[in-house]
């Protein structure tokens, strides 16, 4: 349907944030010989004290959170559960005795598998950050290593616990950063194996004055309202939960006997288009997404038949119609492009629309095709019944690069991509469920690929922004997902964000590099093919 050319070990760490300052914290341990205050490794926690108010001459406000599904209390201090502010991750509990803490409890509650946390702050400033983490699963050094990130700056780069304390074995970090947009973003990218997160605390150390907050401080994006507007940007790690295939990590995937087959055929349609290398698009036929406020006006988009299909497909509009009753800020534009797409999410309802050949029709709206999924957050990222804009049925939303990932420098989900030659329609696997493919190429619509974990991605020459999608391959995988006139992987749109702020984003990430050459010298000949339907629930 979609004519795309660019669409855009197991194991256990502990990570434990806790703000420390000297106004209200105490490290326990003494800093290492050599070490200033804001790096140093610590083998006990900070205590927190409890908070005052935040003033210009002393501020203490301070936030804390466990990685629990429930607030957890130690000492005197409870610790919120984080499931506000984590990005993707499940949940994990041990026994295990972790020495050189006096809050053990703190390091036995964990989240795993995640993108990081953004934290709501109360203004901007300087903020100090307490990392804390300790190994449960690995003996030896070099068995996981990891990535801090923090307002998308690396502070501890190729972090190995075992090989800094020890296993089982609490560990802290401390550092320092400035926050200007009233989110602190906490990330983590893999280098070897997966990290984890036991507990964070941010504590406010020096506020901006009213002065210099006004002429060195962007104002924060104004909260969802009534006209639809948010920040105009997809959330950090995506619509969809945990669950969801687009989070699910391949890392120990088996591989299909038809893997190299595979991938050579995928790395052949790259080298015979467009100068060799695939297509990563920011400026059209990508992801146009835009959040919907509780309020804002519903209408009932009518159908465009553009296919000449002679009549309306049943289930599209009426009552509970996929097209009936769509929240559409005034401000909604389409991508750029034949495919005219729309994203519409609004987190009141949790409902996501999608469109195909979307535009404005009198006073409402109309489009050739599209869809709606309902809990989204819970949802697999599916479209049933023929509905959706993708030629798969996968929504593409999952496996977009959104541009609040491609800042943080971590991409926490599966890669979409296109391809513009796949296996017949007849044949699928999970988890697409459906195909426009005409056989001129032996892939499956849906196969899922990882890049070879053996690959060492830091020794290869790329481009930052294809380093990231890189690391997602490994972590996550790429799925095909479209058809499209070149192997092609997609981006969100930064037309919303120039239009609430007057500047795309993108031009800045590419730092010079034409879109047509980020993913130059991507290894595209080390991808993995997993087996068919890998990961379809029941299988």
């Amino acid at each position: 349907m979609s004519s795309r050319r660019t669409l855009g070990k197991r194991a256990i760490v502990l990570l434990a944030v806790v703000a420390v300052a000297a106004a209200g914290l105490h490290l326990l341990s003494p800093v290492r010989s050599g070490q200033s205050p804001s790096t140093a490794i610590s083998s006990a926690e900070p205590v927190l004290r409890p908070p005052g108010r935040v003033s210009r001459a002393g501020p203490r406000w301070v936030a804390r959170f466990v990685a629990s599904p429930s607030d957890v209390m130690a000492g005197d201090q409870r610790w919120k559960s984080d499931s506000g502010i984590a990005q993707g991750g499940g949940y994990y509990s041990s026994a295990a005795y972790i020495a050189g803490t006096s809050a053990p409890d703190l390091f036995r509650k964990q989240r795993y598998n995640l993108g990081g946390y953004r934290i709501p702050v109360p203004r901007a400033g300087t903020y100090r950050v307490t990392y804390q983490t300790a190994e449960l699963y690995w003996s030896l050094p070099g068995e996981r290593a990891f990535d801090v990130l923090l307002e998308g700056k690396v502070v501890a780069p190729r972090l190995d616990v075992v090989k800094a304390v020890g296993t089982r074995q609490a560990l802290s970090r401390v550092f320092s950063t400035s926050v200007n947009d009233g989110m602190l973003d906490l990330t983590f990218r893999r280098v070897v194996d997966q990290p984890t997160v036991t507990s964070i605390a941010v504590e406010l150390v020096r506020a901006r004055t009213s002065a210099s907050a006004a002429s060195n401080v962007p104002a924060p994006p104004p909260a969802v309202t009534g006209n639809g507007i948010d920040d105009g940007q997809m959330p950090r790690g995506g619509l969809f939960g945990p669950n969801s295939f687009w989070k699910q990590h391949v890392d120990r995937a088996p591989i299909s006997p038809n893997s190299r087959a595979y991938a050579n055929d995928l790395a052949g349609q790259v080298a015979s288009r467009y100068g060799g290398v695939a297509a990563f698009n920011v400026s059209t036929y990508n992801t146009a997404y835009i959040s919907a406020g509780p309020s804002v006006k519903r209408y009932d988009v009518a159908f465009d038949d553009c296919q000449k299909k002679g009549y309306t497909p049943r289930g599209l509009t009426g009552p509970e119609g996929q097209f009936t009753a769509v929240p559409i800020p005034p401000q909604a534009a389409p991508s750029v492009g034949r495919d005219a797409s729309l994203s519409i999410y609004q987190a009141s309802t949790d409902t996501l629309w999608t469109f195909w050949r979307f535009s404005r029709k009198g006073n409402g709206f109309q489009a050739c095709w599209g869809g709606r999924l309902d809990r989204v957050s819970s949802s697999m990222g599916i479209y049933e019944g023929g509905f959706g804009t993708s030629a798969s049925g996968l929504a593409f939303e999952g496996g977009t690069i959104g541009i609040k990932d491609a800042r943080a420098g971590v991409i926490p989900h599966a890669i979409a991509f296109g391809a513009p030659q796949m296996a017949h329609w007849s044949q699928v696997s999970w988890p697409a469920v459906r195909s426009d493919g005409g056989g001129s190429g032996p892939i499956p619509m849906g196969t899922r690929f990882r890049l070879d974990p053996s690959v060492d991605i830091d020794k290869l020459k790329l481009h930052p922004l294809a380093r990231m999608v890189a690391k997602a391959a490994q972590d996550y995988g790429m799925i095909l997902s479209e058809t499209s006139g070149a192997v092609a992987v997609g981006t969100e749109s930064g037309a919303e964000t120039k239009r609430r702020t007057g500047t795309d984003p993108w031009p800045a990430m590419l730092g010079g590099t034409p879109s047509y050459a980020v993913m130059k010298g991507f290894p595209w000949d080390r991808l993995q093919a997993l087996p068919r339907d890998y990961g379809k629930p029941g299988s």
